[in-house]
């Protein structure tokens, strides 16, 4: 019976939410600091993470970051908040800080594993749906697109990937 005691309809309105968790997958590897173009490969990485953090933060979607290289770097549980979303920024921007000021960083970055980076993320979230943001130069990538970790992420959860690129990293010079 939709009718009250008064015998007016009332109509119930409701928006049906759900919670998506958001993964920003940042590869953090030594090619991500290579270019000399504006704007760099390291600050469009952290305008992509305040993209998707601001954009879960006005969903009120929780965030997290997985930060990697030939290892994981950093393992951001999901979070709501601007405080949050701040405190990943400054993360990765002190690590890069750290690294062009040391030139060492957590651990030599010469190589990006997405396979570990993958299962790390599978094992992690196995019982979540979650909307997974990839981002990276995807240098030395090709061996991993046809890979089974790879579908089988991809058929779990929403994948999306931004690919950063510096047209000046791959510049040649012509001759005279």
């Amino acid at each position: 019976n939709l009718a009250g005691y008064d015998k007016k309809l009332y109509v119930r309105k409701a928006r049906a939410t759900k919670e998506y968790t958001a993964v920003v997958m940042a590869d953090l590897s030594a090619s991500m600091s290579f270019g000399a173009g504006y704007p760099s490969k390291e600050r469009m990485l952290l305008e992509v993470i305040g993209d998707v953090g601001l954009t879960c933060l006005h969903g009120q979607d929780p965030v997290g970051l997985i930060g990697f290289a030939e290892d994981i770097l950093f393992d951001e549980m999901p979070r709501l908040g601007q405080d949050y979303i701040d405190y990943l920024i400054q993360e990765v921007y002190g690590f890069f800080k750290n690294i062009s000021s040391d030139g060492n960083g957590r651990l030599d970055r010469s190589k990006t594993d997405f396979e570990r980076a993958f299962r790390f993320f599978s094992e992690k979230y196995a019982d979540n749906q979650c909307f997974l943001v990839v981002v990276s130069d995807f240098i030395g990538v090709e061996d991993f697109v046809d890979s089974q970790i790879l579908k089988d992420v991809a058929a779990n959860h929403e994948v999306v990937f931004f690919f950063l690129d510096d047209p000046s990293e791959f510049w040649i010079p012509r001759g005279p």
